[in-house]
C-alpha cells in the first residue's frame, strides 16, 4: 500500500516493526519518532490492496487522521477504522523523548459481511475502545499481538476468524446506532441474514440465488437488487467467500492430507478446472503453489 512519509527526525530516525499473519489478517505494531505520513490518489491508482486498517490510539502518542472530509484524533482507548481505496492523511505524534506504537489491525475488506457505504460512513470516526463490544476488540488485537510464539499455524487461521467477527460486531454496533431510517434497517438486517444463511449453506453445490430467494420469502428481483446496492451480485459473493474458505483450508495443516480437489467440493466447487481459474484470477497463483507456500512458512 504506497504511502509518502515525512518526519523532522529524518537525521535521527529509529524505528522498529513487530507483525503478527494471521492468514489474510494482518497485525502490526511500528514504533517511531513523531511522523507523517499521506495516501494520495496517484498512490492508489499505483496500487490498492483493498483493505481495512483498525487502528487503536498510540502508545506514547496521538494519531490524527483526516479522510473523507473527516478530521480525527486518537486518544485514551479509542478505535478508529480507515480504507485503502480512500486518500488520507495521517500524523502521529510521539511524546517527547519516546516512540509512539500504533497497532494496526489489516485485513481484506471483502472479508467484512456489511455493506460498504455503511461503513463509510464510520470511516476516520473515533469508535470507543474502552466499553461494549469496541473493548473487547481492542483487548482481543493487543493481547493477540503481545506474545504471538504461543500460536500454532492453525491456531492463526481461527484468531483470524474471531478478529473478523468481533470487528463486524463493533462495526454493526454503531451502524444499528446511527438512527438509520426504519427502511434501511430492515434491508440491512435482511442483507445480514441472507449472508448469514450462504455462509452456512456454502458447501452446497446448488446453492444459488433462486434457493437464497426461496429461503428468505422474497423475490429474485429483490434479491438481486439487495446484493446490487452493495455494488455485487449473489452469484459472485457466494463465489467469493467460497474461495475464501478454500483459501483457508488449503493453508490450515488439519486439511493437508485432503487432495486439493476434495476441498474445492467441500465448499460447493464441482468442477476442479473451474476452482482453479478462479482461485488463480483472485489470489494470484494456484491452490497448489499457495498450500506449498504454507507448508514453507509452517
Amino acid at each position: 500500500m504506497p504511502t509518502m512519509i515525512s518526519s523532522d527526525h529524518i537525521d535521527n530516525f529509529h524505528a522498529s516493526l513487530q507483525m503478527l499473519e494471521l492468514g489474510a489478517v494482518q497485525i502490526t505494531v511500528p514504533a517511531f519518532p513523531s511522523l507523517r505520513t499521506r495516501r494520495t490518489p496517484r498512490h492508489i491508482r499505483k496500487s490498492d490492496p483493498e483493505t481495512y486498517q483498525v487502528a487503536l490510539t498510540p502508545r506514547h502518542g496521538t494519531m490524527a487522521i483526516s479522510q473523507l472530509g473527516r478530521d480525527t484524533i486518537l486518544r485514551d482507548l479509542d478505535l478508529m477504522i480507515y480504507d485503502s481505496s480512500h486518500p488520507y492523511d495521517a500524523e502521529v505524534a510521539a511524546t517527547p523523548g519516546m516512540q509512539a506504537a500504533v497497532t494496526v489491525a489489516q485485513f481484506p475488506k471483502a472479508l467484512l459481511p456489511l455493506p460498504p457505504r455503511s461503513i463509510e460512513g464510520l470511516l476516520a470516526r473515533r469508535l470507543p475502545g474502552d466499553i461494549g463490544l469496541g473493548a473487547l476488540l481492542r483487548q482481543f488485537i493487543t493481547q493477540t499481538i503481545t506474545d504471538p510464539a504461543q500460536y500454532r499455524p492453525v491456531d492463526a487461521l481461527r484468531l483470524s476468524t474471531v478478529l473478523i467477527d468481533l470487528t463486524t460486531a463493533v462495526l454493526a454496533h454503531q451502524i444499528d446506532a446511527h438512527c438509520r431510517p426504519q427502511h434501511h434497517q430492515h434491508q440491512e438486517i435482511l442483507h445480514l441474514r441472507i449472508t448469514a444463511f450462504i455462509r452456512q449453506h456454502l458447501g452446497e453445490p446448488d446453492l444459488g440465488p433462486a434457493t437464497v430467494a426461496a429461503a428468505h420469502h422474497i423475490s429474485l428481483r429483490h434479491l438481486h437488487r439487495i446484493f446490487r446496492n452493495q455494488d455485487t451480485t449473489v452469484a459472485a459473493w457466494i463465489r467469493q467467500q467460497r474461495l475464501q474458505r478454500c483459501h483457508r483450508d488449503l493453508a490450515d495443516p488439519g486439511y493437508w492430507h485432503l487432495p486439493i480437489h476434495a476441498i474445492a467440493s467441500r465448499w460447493g466447487f464441482a468442477e476442479p478446472a473451474h476452482f482453479c481459474r478462479a482461485f488463480r484470477a483472485t489470489f494470484g497463483m494456484s491452490p497448489n503453489e499457495h498450500r506449498h507456500l504454507a507448508r514453507q512458512c509452517a
